[in-house]
């Protein structure tokens, strides 16, 4: 069984060639964003999580804190229509530049609201009052509440 439940192996190949395409401007678009925001990229990593799959992030720092951003989550939100659907589609809007540049740029404007909020609260309860704002943009936020 694929760590990541397909329709087809049609599907499997595509999804392995949208992410081919898109992940150097996704990951350029971060890195440049994270760093807009005053961050130093002190680390790049990338693990096998417990459910087998690949995640990767970056170490950040800002005013000697540290911050870890995963962004398996935001990649598997870009490509796909719902990362939680079983089987999972690719979105069809990467098949067209334009619309996969626009989707790609409201998603990391988007992540980088809620890094420079998180980044700026100094506790879980003043994230959590300052989220909830978001709540349209991130429906799965609500592990905060």
């Amino acid at each position: 069984m694929p760590l990541i439940p397909f329709a087809s192996k049609e599907d499997e190949h595509l999804s392995l060639a949208m992410l081919g395409r898109w992940l150097g401007p996704f990951l350029s678009l971060f890195e440049k964003g994270v760093q807009k925001l005053g961050f130093v990229i002190v680390k790049k990593f990338s693990y096998i999580d417990d459910d087998g799959r690949v995640d990767t992030g970056l170490v950040l720092q800002k005013n000697h804190r540290k911050t870890r951003l995963w962004l398996r989550n935001a990649l598997d939100d870009f490509i796909y229509v719902d990362r939680e659907e079983n089987p999972v589609r690719i979105d069809p809007a990467l098949f067209d530049k334009k619309s996969g540049n626009q989707k790609l740029r409201e998603l990391i404007k988007d992540r980088l609201e809620l890094l420079r909020i998180v980044s700026e609260c100094r506790s879980i309860n003043e994230v959590r009052k300052r989220v909830v704002d978001l709540d349209d943009k991130f429906e799965r936020i609500k592990i905060f509440r």
